[in-house]
Formats: C-alpha cells, structure tokens, sequence
C-alpha cells in the first residue's frame, strides 16, 4: 500500500469460474470454492485507490454476499486520508454506509431501486469511473 492515493477507494467483486477439476479440496484446506448455480468459483473482493491500483483484496467463496465481506475488508486499509468510498448497488445497506460514515468517509453507492430514498447524494462522474473499474478488472 506504499504511495497508495487513498483520497477515493473503490470497492468491487468479481466472480472467477473455478477450473473443472476443483471439486475437491486438497488435504482438507479451505479454498474459498462454492458450488452455486453456475458451477463452483470463489469471488475476488478488491479495493482499489484513485488511480485503480490494487491496494487491499479477500478472496471468498462465490455465494457470500459482498456486504457480508465489505467490513472486513475496510478493517484491512487505513481510511485516515480517505474522503470518497465508491461501490456498486451491493453495497446499498444501511448498516455498511453508517460504518464508513463513521469514520467521517462520502460514501458514492446508489440506492437500490425498490430505495425509499433517492440517489441525491451521489457523485455521477465517480460512480461511472468505478464502473469503468468493473469492466475492466483482470481475472
């Protein structure tokens, strides 16, 4: 996290499709691989800095909802220098944006749209940004 510009992290998630021959665990050990609809995978739960440079990941099976890694996952960073939290509609839980306004942090996460509130607080530009993050993650 050396020279991380941590002013604006994004977070997101990505399935990886595991390789056919994974359907077994070698010696036991837990390899974060879900059989789910689509076969078995893990999902890659990323957060980048203002410059979409890795900075912090969990890799979790691929059935766990992204809010139930997303805590964890910010106990790994240092927000001290963080004004801008950036996520998709996953991410829309009440409980999760008052942790990160706790911590004095804009959250950019739209509202889900059965959302009895609306989207007035976010930031358009930084959120199309972030999706241009999701587009384009290595797997």
């Amino acid at each position: 996290m050396l020279n991380a510009d941590m002013e604006q992290v994004s977070i997101e998630a990505t399935y990886v499709q595991a390789h056919q021959s994974s359907a077994g665990t070698a010696g036991g050990d837990c390899q974060c691989i879900a059989k789910s609809i689509g076969g078995n995978g893990s999902k890659i739960h990323l957060v980048v800095d203002a410059h979409s440079n890795p900075v912090e990941f969990i890799v979790g099976d691929g059935v766990t909802h992204d809010i139930k890694i997303a805590p964890a996952l910010l106990e790994l960073l240092d927000l001290k220098d963080t004004e801008f939290l950036n996520a998709d509609k996953g991410h829309d839980f009440e409980t999760f944006r008052k942790l990160i306004h706790s911590s004095e942090i804009h959250t950019d996460i739209p509202r889900k749209k059965n959302a009895k509130t609306s989207n007035g607080h976010m930031d358009w530009l930084i959120y199309q940004a972030n999706m241009w993050l999701k587009i384009h993650l290595p797997v």
